[in-house]
């Protein structure tokens, strides 16, 4: 597994309009993040940016990362909203942040999957506070 991973950052630059990736373009163009970080007990922080035509399928994407307190979800990210057991384990996660931008289909999703997930949350403008 990854326990020894600590923290990961995707996301896409932005250049006068067009779009350059750095060597990270695989969660832009993801589809499916099933377990991708299932089990990564030493993950602390993530930042995705997740393509909004691609409805991403996120089911047991952060399960078991007992240690993963903030994840950030880039602006315009799409989640799919019948994935399952996305946050069971997540038992040091504080914060969720979405963007101001981002569509309010999102937080209502992540919301969902908190409380699938037996944790505790609330939605605020831009972020997610949970188990507070």
């Amino acid at each position: 597994g990854c326990t020894n991973l600590t923290n990961l950052k995707f996301v896409d630059y932005y250049h006068n309009g067009d779009r350059t990736t750095d060597d990270t373009d695989w969660a832009h163009d993801a589809t499916s993040l099933i377990g991708t970080f299932e089990g990564c007990s030493s993950l602390t922080e993530i930042t995705l940016n997740l393509y909004k035509d691609n409805i991403v399928d996120i089911s047991s994407c952060f399960s078991g990362c007992s240690s993963l307190n903030i994840i950030t979800f880039q602006y315009n990210s799409s989640l799919k909203p019948s994935s399952t057991n996305v946050f069971n384990g997540c038992t040091s996660l504080t914060r969720i942040n979405v963007p101001g931008g981002s569509d309010n289909n999102l937080h209502t999703t992540l919301i969902q999957f908190l409380t699938n997930s037996g944790l505790t949350c609330h939605d605020h403008y831009g972020y997610i506070s949970v188990n507070d």
